[in-house]
């Protein structure tokens, strides 16, 4: 999904919970600056790049070798909390994360501050895969979902009308597009492995005790 990555969010939504989603998207992107991983391969000349990463991710090879160890981290049969972590240091280390890694950030910071029905989903068009990954919330009546990548948060609706804008150049090729847009989940796609780490279980209790201590940082005090 060739979309830009942002890190401003929108402030101007009304609701408490798409408020917090909101502060959620921000703290995921300003606890684990980074850089597109899909990019940087074509862009780490330019100085802007380069001032970004850090020292230990400007080699020319850092591109392969971050995409190779988040994939073995996923991959791992590791418990899921080890696994978390991991990818934690990677990120802070390399400084590139996709949507998916940052849906991921996004999942485990909406577990400490005690969301209950979250998992990854990706964007579909019909049967076609947009390559995209968000958070699904379901807390509540209304479902909403958090962007990290894009930088926003609304109710599913609203998002849908939010990446129709963004797709459209490409979608109005394909008749009625704006009906078919969904959030499918992302546990049988072959770009997003690991299914254990995707859906609502993916962290227990005690993990989330364990990271109490270990990265309080990854908690946002929600406000019901």
């Amino acid at each position: 999904m060739h979309t830009t990555a942002v890190t401003d969010i929108n402030f101007s939504a009304k609701n408490p919970r798409i408020r917090f989603a909101d502060d959620l998207a921000r703290e995921v992107n300003k606890q684990f600056p980074t850089f597109s991983l899909s990019r940087t391969k074509y862009w780490r000349n330019s100085k802007k790049v380069q001032n970004f990463l850090t020292d230990e991710s400007k080699s020319w090879n850092t591109y392969k070798e971050a995409l190779q160890t988040y994939g073995e981290i996923v991959c791992s049969k590791k418990k899921n909390y080890t696994k978390f972590n991991l990818l934690m240091d990677a990120i802070e280390k390399y400084r590139m994360a996709n949507c998916f890694e940052r849906s991921l950030l996004a999942l485990v910071m909406a577990k400490c501050a005690g969301l209950k029905k979250c998992s990854i989903r990706i964007m579909k068009y019909g049967i076609l895969d947009l390559d995209h990954a968000v958070l699904y919330v379901a807390d509540g009546k209304k479902p909403y979902i958090i962007d990290p990548w894009l930088g926003f948060a609304d109710f599913v609706p609203k998002a849908i009308e939010r990446y129709n804008g963004e797709l459209r150049r490409f979608l109005k090729y394909f008749p009625g597009y704006n009906k078919h847009l969904r959030f499918a989940s992302a546990k049988n796609a072959l770009e997003f492995p690991c299914p254990s780490l995707l859906s609502n279980k993916a962290l227990t209790p005690l993990s989330i005790l364990k990271f109490a201590n270990t990265r309080p940082e990854l908690f946002i005090k929600y406000k019901h």
